[in-house]
């Protein structure tokens, strides 16, 4: 499901940011139809303009990866932003340089869903989603949910979702196929959902 695009009114112009903006729009617009010949094997790609924004889509073929849509706003440094299954609006990008490093490590697998919920009542407290560039940077957006009360750090219950890469490394397909001959072990799975209780967000990665 794609995210859809809204009609909102638009602060007055400012001809020099607007300039600005749509400069460096259209360089980066240019540089990820360049950069997804990189992964046309291994994903399907959209890039395309819908009128008020620019739309960047990636669905991978492979299974357990992270699909990926972004709406860049054609006048502001802000986007909408939908990542597996979580979709955040109004996402405040810091820079439009930060698009393809968080494009890239999506398709590379450094990205993680994180739920967490009360240990006691299994209501769910939020939903975030933290994106590791390749310089180590790690950047987040969540969704809170506002009618839960207060919990205690020793209450909560962190369950992360981890995604494979799109382009798949020799090393884990060589692991696979022993996975494969060998079923019992269970180390071997490819696959992570960790559940765990007062880990510090540090340690994410």
């Amino acid at each position: 499901m794609s995210i859809e695009p809204r009609d909102c009114p638009r602060m007055p112009p400012d001809d020099t940011h607007d300039t600005s903006h749509s400069v460096k729009l259209q360089l980066l617009i240019a540089s990820l139809r360049a950069w997804t010949g990189f992964v046309a094997d291994v994903a399907r790609v959209e890039v395309s303009d819908i009128g008020s924004a620019w739309r960047v889509s990636l669905q991978p073929k492979a299974a357990n990866a992270c699909p990926l849509e972004i709406l860049l706003d054609a006048s502001q440094v802000k986007c909408d932003l939908r990542v597996a299954a979580e979709t955040y609006r109004d996402w405040p990008l810091p820079s439009l340089d930060l698009v393809l490093p968080l494009i890239e490590a999506v398709a590379e697998g450094r990205v993680v869903t994180r739920h967490t919920t009360s240990a006691v009542t299994g209501l769910q407290l939020s939903v975030a989603t933290l994106i590791k560039l390749a310089d180590g940077r790690v950047l987040e957006t969540s969704l809170e949910n506002g009618a839960a009360k207060e919990v205690a750090a020793a209450a909560i219950e962190r369950r992360d979702t981890h995604y494979l890469p799109y382009r798949r490394p020799r090393a884990c397909r060589q692991l696979n196929r022993v996975c494969r001959a060998t079923p019992h072990r269970k180390s071997c799975s490819t696959e992570a959902a960790v559940v765990s209780r007062g880990i510090p967000k540090s340690l994410f990665l």
